[in-house]
């Protein structure tokens, strides 16, 4: 096993018993690198809960795991040799089997965040499959590890393989991984026919609008008017690897009426969810703030409804507080 966990790498498999917290460890790996997470779950099933033929699986999880940079959570051991093919850390669960069966039954009371599209997915259903599988877990205990093994000694190789078997050592193993990572993402100026375009478009439609398609299409404008290459307005967008991970823009045309003889303003501040708290926030902010400088401005504006506290943190005073559901506060900064 590598004793060096300050880098976990780009890709990353997590394996183990069904029940082992693969998800949960997925998560707070994610938050820690910024690292995408990729749901098998939700990629294997079609809609119906029709499962698709090894061959249609294998092919679904080479396309969605084609990006430079992800963290594979799922156990589906007969496609694990594609996973392992371009991983750069491995991670196996190995839980005692009680404790895993015990979740299988914990979360037959417990609905999923998402479900895979065109799924429905009752109660009721969803008490007899988790139940159902505490009960497999039992069975497969010492099989299913075994063959797991089997194909990591195989196919992972070239891989970092940390083995954990309790929660400290989950623990340690996310205390020991390098949080400062995301900062080294790469932030570059959007260009209006950059495909970008259509991701942060997506992250903004769904963030701030009611998402209705009309909506979609105002969206789709007012974002390709604030890209440019030079001046203002400009929008940026944070990179990780190859994935885009934040944006934020400053403009003219996102003005309160209450103070609309000042700005630029400062609109569209968006970090993806695995890449939250880990300083990306503000440093898009500093990106932000030195290129408008650069352009002449000599303040940046902006308002919100529920982040003051933050924009306080990062250097940003307040102008007018928020007093009602109807009414951001505005805060602003100067340009030294």
């Amino acid at each position: 096993m590598s004793q060096s966990l300050s880098a976990v790498g780009r890709r990353v498999v997590v394996t183990g018993l069904a029940g082992s917290g693969k998800s949960t460890f997925a998560d707070a790996l994610a938050a820690r690198t910024g690292l995408p997470v990729v749901r098998l779950d939700l990629s294997f099933w079609k809609p119906g809960w029709v499962a698709p033929s090894e061959s249609e699986w294998r092919e679904k999880q080479r396309d969605v795991l084609a990006g430079d940079a992800w963290i594979a959570d799922g156990n589906y051991r007969e496609t694990l040799d594609l996973r392992l093919e371009r991983a750069d850390t491995v991670v196996v669960l190995d839980m005692p089997w009680w404790r895993c069966s015990g979740r299988a039954l914990r979360r037959g009371f417990q609905m999923p965040d998402a479900l895979p599209e065109g799924c429905d997915y009752p109660r009721w259903m969803r008490l007899r499959d988790e139940w159902g599988l505490a009960v497999r877990i039992w069975q497969q205990r010492r099989v299913e590890p075994e063959r797991e093994r089997a194909v990591i000694s195989q196919h992972g190789r070239h891989a970092a393989l940390h083995v954990l078997r309790s929660e400290q050592a989950v623990s340690d193993f996310l205390d020991g991984v390098d949080d400062t990572a995301v900062m080294d993402a790469q932030i570059d100026v959007l260009d209006a026919g950059d495909p970008l375009l259509e991701t942060v478009l997506h992250w903004h439609w769904r963030e701030w609008s009611l998402g209705t398609e009309a909506e979609r299409d105002v969206w789709r404008e007012r974002l390709a008017a604030r890209t440019g290459a030079t001046g203002i307005p400009f929008t940026l967008v944070a990179r990780w690897g190859d994935e885009p991970v934040g944006s934020i823009s400053v403009c003219t045309d996102d003005v309160d009426d209450e103070f609309a003889d000042r700005g630029p303003w400062l609109t569209g501040v968006f970090v993806l969810g695995a890449a939250r708290n880990l300083g990306l926030g503000r440093r898009l902010l500093d990106v932000a703030a030195d290129r408008a400088r650069q352009a002449g401005a000599t303040e940046l504006w902006l308002h919100t409804g529920e982040a003051t506290h933050f924009y306080e943190r990062c250097g940003y005073s307040v102008a007018r507080p928020k007093t009602s559901l109807e009414q951001d506060a505005v805060l602003w900064r100067t340009l030294d």
